[in-house]
């Protein structure tokens, strides 16, 4: 098991749960907390729900302190950022747009002067169109670590009307081989398939 497929195990185990430490399963975003190697990590689920779809496509952008990113996101982490803050943690972590909020929250946390020390955002959506959070990240030294899976879609997109970006402190990391199917759906799923080969790109 490799320090990526950890977090992704957990994030994985979110998905599963009917009872979130912080936001409700039906939310657009809820968050599970445990600690993994002394790491107290929150974890961070991402679309399965009709908010979280709304979230999802509300691109349009917000103005905020983390500099000018995707409305829909940001909404959604604001109903339970107080919250996440609040538990400051070393460690955040999610999925799809879950992995978009785990971002949103570490920017949250460095502002509130609890930096985390580790992001890992598997498979996020473009979340800003400049380089304020990525410029938050690196003055508080987070270490952000982007993934893209095989051919997934999901984290080239959005690309239209704005020069939508990630908040990069290095290169999106890929890893895995990608499928044939249209868009790289199959790839974009926190499966089996996804865990076996973050675990066999040593991540």
């Amino acid at each position: 098991m490799t320090p990526a497929s950890k977090f992704a195990r957990l994030v994985a185990y979110a998905y599963t749960l009917s009872v979130y430490d912080f936001g409700s399963k039906d939310g657009a975003a809820r968050a599970h907390i445990e600690t993994i190697d002394g790491l107290k990590t929150v974890a961070v689920p991402g679309t399965n729900d009709f908010a979280c779809w709304l979230a999802d496509l509300d691109i349009l952008t917000a103005n905020t302190p983390l500099g000018t990113i995707h409305q829909g996101f940001h909404l959604a982490a604001q109903t339970i950022a107080g919250q996440v803050i609040g538990e400051t943690p070393d460690v955040l972590t999610g999925h799809s747009e879950g992995a978009d909020l785990a971002l949103h929250f570490a920017g949250d946390c460095c502002l509130a002067g609890h930096p985390p020390k580790l992001v890992w955002a598997f498979e996020p959506a473009h979340l800003c169109i400049d380089d304020t959070l990525a410029g938050i990240f690196k003055h508080y030294g987070v270490d952000v670590k982007i993934t893209r899976h095989g051919g997934d879609i999901v984290p080239i997109v959005p690309r239209k009307i704005h020069p939508w970006r990630h908040p990069l402190v290095s290169p999106v990391i890929p890893f895995g081989v990608p499928t044939p199917v249209i868009g790289g759906l199959e790839d974009h799923y926190l499966d089996d398939r996804f865990i076996a080969d973050l675990d066999g790109s040593g991540l």
